[in-house]
């Protein structure tokens, strides 16, 4: 078992409950007694931070709102096997009524050989009230290069394996959380190829999260995207890039779109470079399309992550997308012509198109130079 207790409460589908938390099911705690979920001891002396997403009470009657502080949840650690506990941090009754976000970095305190953690209701009015829910917890050591399996995130199925990922400093997998990765019952994906993530379930919204990744300026990132092999342009339920230096409490578009009669946001700089913002709508991407992205100083200025989304829980019958190849890496001579990819500063060229002076050029010879 991934827990070492699980004490009055249930994995739930996304309709019960108190609905989708993150993506998907959730640990949702409603029963008469105690409500605790308690942690194995992890060796923590290496973890950078705890996330996770949680619900307390909301609009229905399998979650109703708490009235009093100690109905809140409390998450707390423990360095003597449960003995005694530590407070971490209370997420109080009343801020949590619709699913949150929650990051918090380790105290020194926290950081054992030998640490667990709980999460724990103290007060609450009897069964099926005050209930609460948890999703996608989240326990990172950033320095021995690997997630602490606290519960199993919504990640990549074969997690280990894709994507063909370089990011220069590790070679570790670079995704966070994955979002209503692959296709309802019964349907396959219009151009699935084995690398590809496909977003297709709409448990909420779909996304792809990266890591906190240490950035240089002039790096690139690299996708390859489809949308539904769709060739009918549509404005609704775009897929959007976006970075967060924040841990994913906020996130804004990679670029913003600086347009000749607009005084943008992305039009910072003298360059005033024009340019689209991040933001890729069904119709534009019928096929798999790459997108090299030049990572700007402003970017670079702090760890940074990066995602995905397409907000597929409030609309109906989004398009699934697809996304593969996904490399951050130093640049490649201009940027293999935007015909390979580039991994590590060096370009693997696409089919029909040969290495040369370090960037790629067609095996079609051109036609002005056989005259």
């Amino acid at each position: 078992s991934d827990w070492q207790e699980v004490i009055g409460g249930e994995i739930v589908k996304p309709e019960q409950g108190c609905g989708v938390i993150s993506s998907g099911s959730s640990l949702y705690f409603s029963k008469a007694g105690k409500r605790q979920l308690v942690s194995w001891d992890l060796d923590t002396s290496w973890v950078d931070f705890v996330q996770f997403y949680i619900q307390i009470g909301g609009e229905s009657a399998s979650c109703n709102k708490p009235d009093s502080r100690e109905e809140g949840v409390l998450l707390q650690y423990s360095n003597n096997g449960g003995i005694q506990w530590h407070l971490l941090a209370e997420m109080y009754f009343s801020d949590f009524s619709k699913p949150r976000f929650v990051y918090l970095e380790l105290p020194a305190a926290a950081k054992t050989p030998c640490t667990r953690f709980r999460w724990w209701q103290p007060v609450f009015s009897g069964e099926d009230y005050d209930q609460w829910a948890v999703d996608d917890i989240i326990i990172l050591s950033e320095k021995q290069k690997q997630i602490i399996p606290v519960i199993n995130p919504t990640l990549p199925q074969n997690f280990y394996e894709k994507p063909a990922f370089d990011y220069p400093m590790n070679q570790m997998s670079v995704w966070l959380m994955l979002a209503n990765e692959g296709m309802v019952k019964n349907e396959t994906f219009c151009a699935a190829t084995p690398s590809a993530m496909i977003f297709g379930k709409s448990d909420g919204d779909r996304f792809a999260v990266t890591r906190d990744l240490t950035l240089k300026p002039g790096y690139v990132l690299q996708f390859k995207l489809n949308i539904g092999c769709a060739n009918q342009f549509s404005n609704t339920a775009p897929v959007l890039l976006q970075y967060s230096h924040d841990a994913g409490m906020s996130w804004f578009l990679v670029k913003e779109g600086c347009y000749p009669a607009s005084a943008g946001k992305g039009c910072e700089g003298n360059s005033r470079e024009l340019s689209e913002p991040t933001m890729y709508h069904a119709g534009d991407f019928e096929e798999w399309t790459r997108i090299t992205i030049v990572i700007p100083r402003s970017l670079a200025s702090s760890k940074t992550r990066f995602r995905w989304i397409q907000e597929s829980s409030s609309q109906k019958n989004v398009p699934p997308f697809g996304l593969d190849g996904v490399y951050i890496s130093e640049p490649c001579p201009s940027y293999c012509s935007g015909h390979g990819d580039c991994i590590s500063g060096v370009c693997f060229c696409d089919l029909g198109y040969t290495a040369a002076q370090g960037t790629c050029v067609s095996n079609v010879p051109n036609h002005n130079e056989m005259f």
